[in-house]
Formats: C-alpha cells, sequence, structure tokens
C-alpha cells in the first residue's frame, strides 16, 4: 500500500513539473533567454511553440516579437560573419538584402556603413591587383604592357594607394624602357643612339630607380663614343676639313669635357675655328663684293650684316659697313628717284589746291575742296573721301545725317569748265559729327576717284593722295 502510495505521489508530481515546463510564460523567458545569448534558432523555436501551443494566450503577441527579431538578428548576423570572413561581395549583397527587408531596423545604419567599407575593400582589392599586374609586367620586362595597367590603374582607381602610386610608376617603366632601349643600342656599338636615350632620361626621369644606374653607363658610352669621333677628328683636321673639324670637336668636348680626349679635341679646335673663320671670311667678302659689282643692293645689306655678324673686330667687318653704307645710300636714292617721279606723274594728272573744312555751332564739321584738272581728258565724275582727325591727328569714327553720303560725288558730265587746265572752287559736303565726345580738329584727303569722260578710271593709291595737295 505505501509502495503504490509512493508511486502515485512521484507521477503527480512529474505530471505538474511537466505542466509547469509547458506553460507560456515559462516558454517565453526561455526564447527571451536564448535570444539574448544570440541562439536565434533555439529562441524561434521556442516562440513558434508559444504560438503553436498557445496562440490566444497574452504570451502569443510577444512571442510573434521574439521571431521576428532573432529573425532579423540570424539576417544580420550572417551579414557580419562575411563582413568578417572578408567575403566584401557576399557581406555586401547579404547586407543589401536586410536593408530591404528591415530599413528601419536599430542595425541598418550599421549595414549601411558595412556596404560602404566593404565597397571600399573591393575597391582597394582590384586596385592593388592591378598594380600587380602592372608590376608582373615590368618584371618581364614588358615596359609597355606595364605602362598601360598603370595608365589604367590611374584612370580607375585614382584614390587608392596604388593609383597614388602609378605616375612614379609609369616614370619608373619609360624610364626602364629607355634604359634598356640604350643597352641594346651600346651593345650594338651605337652609341649616339644609346647617348641619345640616356639624356633623355636624364632630363624626363631624374626621380627613376635606375637613374644613377643609367647615368654610369651613359659615361661609359660617351667615352667610347668620343674615342670614336676623335679618330674622325683627326681624319677631317688632316684632311683639312675645317667645318667637320669644329663640329666632331665640339662634340668631343660635351661628351667628355674633363677627359683627355677633351684636351686633344681641345687643341685641334682651335686651329680649326681660326681656319674655319679665315675661309669663311673670304667666302662671305667674296660674296659681297659680287653683289657689290652687281649693284644688288638688298644683297648686299644682308651679307653684309652676316660679315658684321660672324666677323666682329675686323678689317673685314670694317669693309662690310662701308659697303652696307654705300649700299643703303643706293637704295634711298632710287626710292628719291621713284618719288619723284610718282609725284610728277600724280601732279600731272589733277591737282587739289585747297582742303579744309569749318564747324559749326554743334561741333559738325564741312569739308571743302577747291580742284584742277591737270589732265589731257575732260572729268566726267570725281568721287572724294576725306577722314577727320582729333588734336593727335588720330582718324575719327565719324556720324554723319541720313542725307549726306561717305564719299563726296561730284558729277560733272561734258562741261567744258572740267576740261584739262579747268576745275571747281569750294565743293562742299557735309555735317560730319564726331562719335563719342571727341573734337574735329582737321581734315584730311582719304581716297579720289576720278572717272573721264572717255570711260576710263583713276583710282589714286594711297602712296599718290599725298601728291595732290600743292
Amino acid at each position: 500500500m505505501k509502495r503504490t502510495t509512493r508511486l502515485f505521489l512521484l507521477l503527480t508530481l512529474c505530471f505538474w513539473l511537466a505542466g509547469c515546463a509547458g506553460r507560456p510564460e515559462k516558454l517565453l523567458d526561455k526564447a527571451r533567454s536564448k535570444l539574448a545569448e544570440g541562439d536565434w534558432n533555439a529562441a524561434i523555436d521556442l516562440a513558434d511553440s508559444i504560438l503553436e501551443k498557445h496562440p490566444n494566450s497574452a504570451e502569443a503577441v510577444a512571442a510573434k516579437d521574439i521571431v521576428t527579431d532573432a529573425q532579423r538578428l540570424s539576417l544580420f548576423n550572417d551579414v557580419m560573419t562575411k563582413y568578417e570572413a572578408k567575403d566584401w561581395s557576399e557581406a555586401i549583397a547579404t547586407a543589401q538584402s536586410f536593408l530591404s527587408e528591415y530599413p528601419n531596423s536599430a542595425e541598418s545604419s550599421s549595414a549601411l556603413a558595412l556596404i560602404e567599407d566593404a565597397d571600399r575593400q573591393l575597391y582597394l582589392e582590384a586596385a592593388k591587383a592591378c598594380f600587380a599586374e602592372a608590376e608582373r609586367k615590368f618584371s618581364e620586362g614588358d615596359y609597355e604592357a606595364a605602362i598601360n595597367a598603370a595608365t589604367n590603374l590611374k584612370k580607375e582607381y585614382p584614390d587608392s594607394p596604388e593609383g597614388e602610386q602609378s605616375t612614379a610608376f609609369i616614370s619608373n617603366c619609360n624610364a626602364a624602357k629607355l634604359y634598356a632601349e640604350a643597352l641594346e643600342y651600346k651593345k650594338e656599338g651605337n652609341y649616339a643612339a644609346a647617348i641619345a636615350r640616356f639624356i633623355t632620361i636624364s632630363k624626363s626621369y631624374p626621380n627613376a630607380d635606375i637613374y644613377s644606374e643609367a647615368m654610369e653607363v651613359r659615361d661609359e658610352c660617351s667615352a667610347l663614343y668620343a674615342n670614336e669621333l676623335l679618330e674622325e677628328l683627326e681624319t677631317a683636321f688632316s684632311s683639312q676639313d675645317w667645318d667637320l673639324s669644329v663640329l666632331r670637336a665640339k662634340r668631343i668636348i660635351e661628351l667628355v669635357p674633363d677627359s683627355d680626349t677633351a684636351a686633344a679635341a681641345q687643341e685641334m679646335y682651335d686651329v680649326a675655328l681660326e681656319k674655319q673663320t679665315e675661309a669663311k671670311a673670304k667666302e662671305l667678302m667674296d660674296e659681297l663684293k659680287n653683289a657689290y659689282s652687281a649693284e644688288n643692293w638688298n644683297e648686299v645689306i644682308r651679307v653684309a650684316n652676316k660679315v658684321i655678324i660672324l666677323l666682329p673686330g675686323t678689317t673685314e667687318a670694317d669693309t662690310a659697313r662701308q659697303y652696307q653704307a654705300t649700299a643703303e645710300d643706293r637704295i634711298q636714292e632710287a626710292e628719291d628717284r621713284k618719288q619723284e617721279a610718282l609725284r610728277k606723274e600724280v601732279q600731272s594728272t589733277f591737282r587739289i589746291s585747297t582742303l579744309k573744312m569749318t564747324l559749326n555751332y554743334s561741333g559738325g564739321a564741312t569739308a571743302y575742296i577747291s580742284f584742277t584738272n591737270k589732265s589731257s581728258k575732260t572729268i566726267s565724275s570725281i568721287t572724294f573721301g576725306v577722314s577727320f582727325c582729333d588734336s593727335s591727328g588720330k582718324v575719327l569714327d565719324i556720324v554723319m545725317p541720313s542725307y549726306v553720303t561717305e564719299t563726296k560725288i561730284i558729277y560733272l558730265g561734258d562741261d567744258s569748265t572740267y576740261r584739262s587746265g579747268k576745275g571747281a572752287e569750294s565743293a562742299a559736303w557735309g555735317p560730319f559729327y564726331p562719335s563719342g565726345k571727341s573734337t574735329i580738329v582737321s581734315v584730311k584727303l582719304a581716297s579720289l576717284t576720278i572717272k573721264y569722260s572717255d570711260g576710263s578710271t583713276k583710282d589714286f593709291s594711297k602712296d599718290e593722295l599725298p601728291y595732290l595737295q600743292y
């Protein structure tokens, strides 16, 4: 009897305890505990148990919140796991999914920051990969491909550390490319071509990694090239080819200035330069005398200038100055004769005895012209053009009333008054007004065209106009 009673009490206690464990408030406490521990799946299972067994209980509302929170935190934890594993692409994709589902959650700002940083990490990794490719090409000696890769790096990833290094890297590539070419030319014995590339390196890439090494090889090439040029110099000097001797000697001195080779070149240079100057002087003086004999005065002046510049302080330069002065006199005399002939021609055609103006009360000017026909023809019309000037002689911009034309045309027909030796007094037109605040002070002839009754025309040039007034 006692044993039966004990067994009954034990079973009752087990059922009671089991009933307590399945109570919704206890399940909710456990679910919250699992949520706090980060055991999202366990929290969801416990919360789902409440919703399944006690859907109408007060704890069911809290259980729904736990499910939502656990799912959200589980997804965010997945984001963090991928980010910490440096799986940047997956981290970004998962974070974007998180933001799509939970845009206003407490973790959304962190997810946004994580996407930004992961994207930056992808950018930096791509820059590193691009730079590594450029370095690989450089190490293989494919400098052109290395330059292209670095140029692309500079363009696509300018804000990366590698992008900032790309300019210096490209300079190193260019210098290395030139250096490789120079070494090849040196090997072939083409020292001039090798030195040309070393010069480019020294001028354009002084900070290149290979600069010091390149300059040492340049000095070797310069010495070898100077020895070759010295042989050419000695041959030219022996054959009295002074022009070539001067060129070769100068180049040697430039290449190896403080060497024994340069000292030997300097001695020959001094002699060759003197001989070259003598030969040049004779050549120029012969050219000058020939031009003078031919009365080619412009050529005399040109050659005399060369003599004066190339042979300063010499008797040849003094002679050249005398020839030059004579040539200038002859040119001036010819010009004077030309102008005198032009004056006579113009004044035998037409004469303007008076060109004056009057000013009205508002500053407008009216021009007056008196003229005489000096030709043997009868004039049918005359077209005058004048310019008005200020006190400094500057030609002014002019404003005219609508009834005044810029040029004055006088139609004469067949009136015998305008035959040879006849003219008109005070043909006038105007008024003309200065634009702005300028003041008209004087008038001058700007153009003149004469039409004759026989149909011919005389249009006076600017060189001829000054001779019409006398």
